[in-house]
Order: C-alpha cells, then sequence, then structure tokens
C-alpha cells in the first residue's frame, strides 16, 4: 500500500471586526430621521377556550333566611325537645313518699340545746388556755435543741512560737543531701527563726509590762 500524500491544511479566517455602521445597521434602522432597534416579535397565546363569568355565583355568603323559616325551625326543635323529655318521663313514674305527722315536744328540744351550748363554751374557754400550753412547750423544745456554740481557747504567745519552731524543723528536716547550699540555706532559717522567736518574746514581755505617763505641770 502506497502512503497517502499528507493534506495540506487551509489556512484558518480570523474573524475581522465589524466596522461602526455595519453595527449600527444590525442594531436598528433610522425610519423618518428616528432610529428604530431591531425588536424581536413576540408569539402571542393561543386561545383555547373562553369561560362566561355571569354564569357562575360569586356570593360566598348562604342566603339570609327570612322570619318564616327562623320561626318555622325554632318550632321544629322546640317541638322534638319536648317529646324526647316526656317519652321517659310518662313511663317512669314514682310514687310520691309521704311524710307522718310526729309530737315533737318543745320543752325537752329547748333543753338540749342549752345543755349543748353550755359545752361549747366552756371548750372555748379551754382552748386559750390549751394554745398557751402548747407554745409554751413549743418555746422550751426550741431552746433544747439551738447547739451551744464551742468554746474557742485562747492561744497564747508560747503555744504560737512552738508551732513556728515545729513547722521550721519539718521543713529542715525535709532536705536529706547535704551541701553548700543546703547549709547555707539551713543557716538562713535559723536565722530567720531565731530573728522570730526573738521578735515574738519581745513582743510578749512588752505586752506584759504595763506603761505609765506622768505629765507634768
Amino acid at each position: 500500500a502506497q502512503p497517502q500524500p499528507a493534506q495540506a491544511e487551509s489556512p484558518k479566517r480570523t474573524a475581522q471586526p465589524l466596522s461602526v455602521e455595519q453595527r449600527a445597521a444590525e442594531a436598528g434602522t433610522e425610519v423618518n430621521g428616528a432610529y428604530r432597534l431591531n425588536t424581536a416579535t413576540l408569539a402571542t397565546p393561543k386561545v383555547l377556550g373562553k369561560i362566561d363569568l355571569s354564569t357562575i355565583n360569586s356570593s360566598t355568603r348562604p342566603r339570609k333566611k327570612s322570619r318564616e323559616e327562623k320561626r318555622r325551625e325554632r318550632d321544629e326543635r322546640n317541638h322534638a325537645g319536648t317529646n324526647g323529655q316526656s317519652a321517659p318521663a310518662s313511663g317512669d313514674r314514682k310514687k310520691r313518699v309521704r311524710v307522718g305527722k310526729e309530737r315533737v315536744d318543745v320543752s325537752a328540744v329547748a333543753s338540749q340545746v342549752h345543755d349543748q351550748n353550755g359545752q361549747r363554751r366552756g371548750n372555748g374557754n379551754n382552748g386559750p388556755n390549751q394554745q398557751n400550753g402548747g407554745g409554751k412547750n413549743k418555746n422550751k423544745q426550741k431552746n433544747q435543741r439551738k447547739p451551744t456554740a464551742p468554746v474557742q481557747p485562747e492561744v497564747s504567745d508560747e503555744e504560737v512560737a512552738k508551732q513556728v519552731r515545729e513547722t521550721l524543723a519539718r521543713l529542715t528536716n525535709k532536705s536529706n543531701k547535704v551541701g553548700k547550699g543546703a547549709k547555707y540555706r539551713r543557716e538562713k532559717r535559723e536565722a530567720i527563726r531565731q530573728g522570730v522567736e526573738n521578735e515574738m518574746e519581745a513582743q510578749a514581755a512588752e505586752s506584759k509590762v504595763l506603761k505609765l505617763t506622768e505629765f507634768v505641770t
């Protein structure tokens, strides 16, 4: 098979820009001295059918009833209600219970009422006394329930100094490694402790001394 000759490539055409007159002609036309734009005509809608609105009842509210219709409906409701209530009443009638006449002794009833009033008055007089007694008992219970505040003993200066010494001793005992730095720190702590003790002893001595001032006139 012989090789086919290569086809010569056709030169590509470059789009040339349109001139001002060409763009103006495409955009619109001049009619009677007025420039008109070229607008595309839109398709008109197709009419498929028509509806006659005059034949439709546009009223949404129900028709008002006349007085005669309202009176007739009212009579029908009343007639239906009376028939429903009278039917069971006519079938089930209860017999009346007759109350016999008995004689009542007025004097006995009056004495009984007088005795009851006397008992009520007696109970009413005892009521405030019982309430007062109950109030006293409640006050006693409240006083008994109140816990007594513990009395805190006063701390003396000697106890404070002792606690300071114990604290410093615990702090000094924690360091196990002995060195120049540890020795220096220990000596410094001892000096501070000694100064604190001396100051506390001086304050304790001053607190026990009574100072008197004499004014010379």
